[in-house]
Formats: C-alpha cells, structure tokens, sequence
C-alpha cells in the first residue's frame, strides 16, 4: 500500500512529497484495528519535485525505515523538529505513543525536511 502527505499520490511524486511504501500485514500483523508494529521496515521516497523542470523527475530519496529508529532519530533532534514544525507545549505532537501509518509517515517526513532520513 502507498500513502503520501498529499491527498493524490500523483501529487506526491511530481511536487517531491514524501511517499510511505508498505505491506499492510507487515504493518499491522495483528490486523489495521490492532497496534502498527513499531519494528516493521517500511520504504520512503521522493521525488526531486521537478527541481530540473516538467520535462524530468529524479527520484531523490529511496530508503527504508521502522517506526522505532524513526523515534531515535528524534529524540536526538527533538528540539529543533519540534521548533520547525510548530510543536511546543501548547501544541504538542500526538501519535508517537501508538501510532498508525499516517503518524508514521508525517514523523518520518518531518525529520526528512528537518535532517534528512538517508543517513
């Protein structure tokens, strides 16, 4: 299953919006009504957004994460994601605690804009 942080996947890919790749019953081995599993791998790409014009689209990220390396890559740049997003403590980020696949991508897209995830 594909998901993205735009409404159309088309989208997605022509502006270079982060795009979530994974396999439902990897991600959800207890079924969609029961926890994601936090270890599960799941792949992430973009594109270069049409950096080079219409006539060409570089794919520019393609890497693979779980959800609980996601968290540590956070933790580490907490402040600053936070910061970068709008998160403070009136307005604290939600869905880190059980998440579901769309918490899972908008972290990951988050700490894309913020650090990057091909590290």
């Amino acid at each position: 299953m594909k998901i993205g942080t735009d409404v159309s996947l088309a989208t997605c890919w022509e502006e270079g919006y982060l795009i979530m790749d994974f396999k439902v019953r990897e991600l959800f081995p207890n079924g969609r009504k029961n926890a994601l599993d936090k270890d599960a791998v799941v792949r992430f790409y973009a594109s270069d957004g049409r950096a080079l014009g219409d006539w060409c689209i570089i794919k520019i990220l393609d890497t693979c994460w779980d959800f609980v390396s996601l968290i540590e890559v956070y933790e580490r740049h907490k402040e600053g994601v936070d910061l970068m997003c709008g998160f403070d403590e009136e307005n604290p980020r939600t869905g880190l605690d059980d998440p579901n696949e769309y918490d899972m991508l908008n972290l990951a897209s988050d700490l894309h804009a913020y650090c990057g995830l091909d590290q």
